[in-house]
């Protein structure tokens, strides 16, 4: 039987494709953008596979229609092109693009236009609550779109951005969480409860990330990536997370002490996942997916180009992907 997988990397280098051969083993090979700073997001049409969009740490939105042979700038409408996330709305077809400085953009027309969301911007917290990282720092580092109209921003060194009016206004939630927040998910078939990854663990809310509790029992690693929920089993979900972040890892002798985590119970108490996966982990977890085909299939993407890879729920891990240039930024799961 053929394996229909296909796994897209983008790194700090370029964007790499990856395949699975007959032998089992996964081969990766240089696809296109490089040369652009890094690529940091990537969304395929589900109508026409043959149409990708692009998020460039150095170029903004970046446009294909004939799978990454010809790419073109899709710019109009957005003044800050260091892109940091892309996102797809399945229900009306909108793209989102986050970038850096903190700021939001959307586009109802394929990414020929783009509106500036307001009050991204706006100061993260108040002057009585003490200086926070200059406002060129923040970024918007990732976004999550519920089936109901939500829309959930966490902004790195800026809590989470909450709109209920498809970005006409916001609200920066703060109640329960840390100010490092890393990325949101909203959980299956229960549109009310979203967990939030951050540097300081994970957070979970009941009420549609109004309001949020620390939620990382058995959580030994703070600094998390983000959490992968499939639709098939939203009980289980999956991260992956590391001592300190990246660049905090650069002195460190032991690096980032990377790890792997399920919960079996909606993202309430985690364990540890150890199969194939080495006691002391150097690399910096840095992105995860998974498969929409297969619930027991994770994906953690690290900062030495490598990607690990459990086809059994977590019971074992093993190197899929290794060798490419660059910390690896994003990935996504395709299936032919």
């Amino acid at each position: 039987m053929t394996d229909d997988r296909t796994l897209y990397v983008g790194t700090d280098h370029a964007l790499y494709r990856a395949r699975p051969g007959d032998d089992g083993r996964w081969r990766a090979e240089g696809l296109a953008l490089a040369g652009l700073g890094g690529v940091r997001g990537l969304v395929i049409d589900p109508d026409d596979p043959r149409r990708w969009w692009a998020c460039t740490a150095d170029t903004g939105v970046l446009f294909t229609r004939d799978a990454g042979v010809m790419w073109r700038e899709c710019n109009r409408g957005i003044d800050r092109l260091a892109g940091w996330c892309l996102a797809l709305d399945p229900r009306t077809g909108e793209l989102w693009y986050g970038a850096e400085p903190a700021s939001l953009y959307r586009s109802g027309d394929g990414g020929e236009t783009w509106t500036a969301c307001p009050g991204i911007d706006e100061p993260a917290e108040p002057p009585e609550w003490g200086e926070g990282p200059p406002a060129e720092e923040r970024h918007v580092r990732h976004v999550a779109l519920s089936p109901g109209g939500l829309v959930l921003a966490a902004v790195e060194e800026g809590w989470l951005l909450r709109s209920e009016d498809g970005g006409a206004s916001w609200t920066r939630i703060r109640d329960g969480l840390d100010r490092d927040c890393h990325a949101a998910t909203l959980l299956p078939g229960d549109s009310d409860v979203v967990l939030v990854s951050t540097g300081a663990g994970v957070h979970r809310s009941e009420d549609g990330g109004r309001t949020f509790a620390p939620s990382s029992d058995g959580l030994r690693h703070p600094y998390v990536t983000r959490v992968v929920v499939h639709p098939d089993r939203p009980e289980v979900a999956f991260t992956a997370a590391s001592q300190c972040g990246p660049r905090a890892s650069a002195g460190r002798p032991e690096g980032a002490g990377g790890a792997c985590y399920r919960s079996d119970d909606g993202g309430r108490a985690w364990w540890r996942l150890t199969g194939g996966l080495p006691d002391v982990m150097r690399p910096a977890p840095t992105c995860v997916a998974g498969d929409p085909g297969d619930p027991d299939s994770f994906y953690v993407g690290t900062d030495d180009g490598s990607v690990w890879l459990t086809e059994d729920g977590g019971e074992s891990f093993r190197i899929a992907v290794e060798g490419i240039q660059g910390w690896v930024r994003h990935l996504l799961l395709a299936r032919r």
